[in-house]
């Protein structure tokens, strides 16, 4: 998948572009993904966010077993959410800076 191109695309949405009223995303949540990506992050999924932003979803490559998945929402405020799913068990943080993701950098360099 070509992350950059595909988070460029993105431009092109208006608001609404859910058929609903969802705002697209914002120049400031397309930089962080742009950066998220430049630091060797793979998502499984990109995509717009029916809140404002953008979603990327990881599929558990995770060798000891402490989360199915990861949800990363950025917000068109630039706000960054992590949400790690195993089962039935949420966990839910706010990311402050690159060391938030740092498992899931190291991910992405394996």
């Amino acid at each position: 998948m070509d992350y950059l191109s595909k988070i460029d695309s993105f431009k092109a949405l208006a608001k609404g572009w859910d058929s609903y009223n969802a705002d697209p995303p914002s120049e400031a949540a397309m930089r962080t993904a742009r950066i998220l990506i430049g630091e060797g992050l793979r998502p499984d999924r990109l995509c717009p966010s029916v809140v404002g932003g953008i979603g990327l979803t990881f599929k558990a490559k995770d060798p000891q077993g402490t989360r199915d998945y990861t949800y990363v929402e950025i917000y068109n405020n630039n706000t960054v959410y992590r949400m790690d799913v195993v089962g039935e068990d949420i966990k839910v943080v706010q990311i402050n800076g690159m060391g938030d993701l740092s498992d899931l950098l190291e991910m992405a360099k394996s």
